[in-house]
């Protein structure tokens, strides 16, 4: 297990984890896994200080069902961070891999993983020494449903620039896709939108065969581009969700929610350089749930405050009158301890969306809420509990005070509740939009 560092404050977590007897399970646990070997094969064909891109993996076809998209980007940052530990060179961010396909007026599509010699002439034209590509061997989530589990196999192959390549097989290893589907909620969080204090409707699909079920539908009406929104996480304290604890009460569990939208982390990460004026400078990232930075929830009732000399840095208080920490409204991407950046809609397709200056496309349109449950002494897994695995898209806006400060909890390792929210304008949903009704929270 890899060390844990949260933020609070308003509270925040991250948390690394290894796979089970090394085994991959998820896209971070094959990034670690792949990284090394990967390392090896660049390290004895390239010499000096190559420049590396890593390319999302796509089935024979080079496609990807937009089902897949969210991990398919999650394996490729993943990746881009496994190789920048392993010192292979320069490895390119999705920032810049999605600049230099727009300076050189080359795109994605021309990187064919069967054509290792027209992929180098296009490599050379990028200025790219080596470019990392994957295919799988699904099409989409139909082909996963005639399946027992919900895993693929993959091969991984190494192009270089002077036309020569390294294949990866996957020896056994497969990578765990959850599809849209989500698990029936358990009741003891609620995730709404906020447009100018009004939540907004969510819709869902009552059909429970299908790939959509327990996924929320937020209908966008034209006029509502360039407006703020927000984002309210609430737990309400019962029942439990995930794991029970033999000797400790459940008002002392602590929720952490990785909160990604468009496939981009609500926090942005420091980069360790900083601008003109000596402000920090940062950036987006697409990372696994399980290692995206975490708001923290308490039961009502409690608030989370900071203490250097507990070992997970904090402690939990008593608070009446309603000003706890049961509820969190998120206001925009974390810029930093002090400020965050307002969520927006805007239009895809215009390179204004987070999403789209990252070079990810697939999952503009979706909001995604993984809660992960703190450990507590005594814990057993609840009976009904497994881990869990368009059009518009969101854009940073103005500069909001927003101030975080970070602690350390222990916490579980498997996601005990997953939101899925495709947020749309009317006839982009991918079911049709006749076949939802409103949805009733909890």
């Amino acid at each position: 297990m890899r060390s844990v560092h949260c933020l609070l404050a308003t509270a925040i977590c991250f948390l690394a984890t290894e796979g089970v007897n090394g085994q991959p399970k998820d896209a971070a646990e094959l990034a670690t896994q792949l990284g090394p070997q990967i390392a090896v094969e660049l390290k004895a064909k390239v010499s000096g200080t190559p420049r590396v891109a890593v390319m999302p993996f796509s089935n024979s076809d080079g496609k990807v069902d937009p089902s897949f998209a969210g991990t398919v980007k999650a394996l490729q940052g993943e990746l881009i961070s496994a190789l920048k530990t392993e010192k292979v060179g320069f490895v390119l961010d999705t920032r810049a891999i999605a600049r230099n396909f727009s300076d050189t007026s080359t795109d994605p599509t021309q990187l064919d993983i069967s054509d290792p010699a027209g992929t180098g002439t296009v490599l050379t034209t990028l200025k790219w020494d080596a470019v990392v590509m994957g295919q799988f061997d699904s099409t989409g989530p139909a082909a996963l449903a005639t399946t027992t589990t919900n895993d693929l196999k993959f091969s991984l192959t190494i192009i270089y620039q002077n036309g020569g390549f390294s294949q990866i097989e996957s020896t056994g290893s497969k990578l765990v896709v959850p599809t849209p589907k989500c698990p029936e909620p358990t009741g003891r969080f609620n995730v709404e939108i906020l447009v100018g204090g009004q939540v907004l409707p969510f819709l869902t699909d009552p059909h429970e065969d299908s790939l959509y079920h327990n996924v929320k539908f937020l209908q966008i009406s034209p006029d509502m581009v360039g407006q703020e929104y927000q984002i309210r996480l609430t737990d309400h304290g019962t029942p439990e969700a995930g794991y029970a604890s033999r000797s400790v009460p459940e008002e002392e569990r602590v929720f952490g929610a990785a909160v990604l939208i468009d496939g981009i982390d609500s926090f942005a990460r420091e980069t360790g350089r900083v601008d003109a004026s000596g402000k920090p400078l940062v950036d987006f990232a697409q990372v696994h749930p399980k290692n995206a930075m975490r708001w923290l929830l308490t039961s009502p009732g409690k608030v989370i405050r900071p203490d250097s000399s507990h070992p997970e840095g904090f402690i939990l208080a008593n608070v009446s009158g309603g000003n706890d920490h049961s509820t969190r409204t998120i206001s925009g991407y974390q810029m930093g301890s002090e400020t965050a950046a307002a969520f927006e809609f805007a239009q895809s397709g215009k390179g204004e969306t987070t999403a789209e200056l990252l070079g990810v496309t697939e999952d503009i349109g979706m909001i995604e809420v993984y809660f992960y449950a703190r450990q507590l002494e005594g814990d057993r897994i609840l009976p009904n509990h497994r881990d869990n695995l368009a059009g518009l898209g969101t854009k940073p806006g103005r500069e909001l005070k927003h101030g975080v400060f970070r602690v350390s909890p222990k916490m579980h390792n498997g996601a005990v509740e997953v939101w899925r929210i495709y947020y749309r304008t009317a006839g982009s949903f991918p079911v049709p939009d006749d076949s939802l009704v409103p949805y009733v929270g909890p």
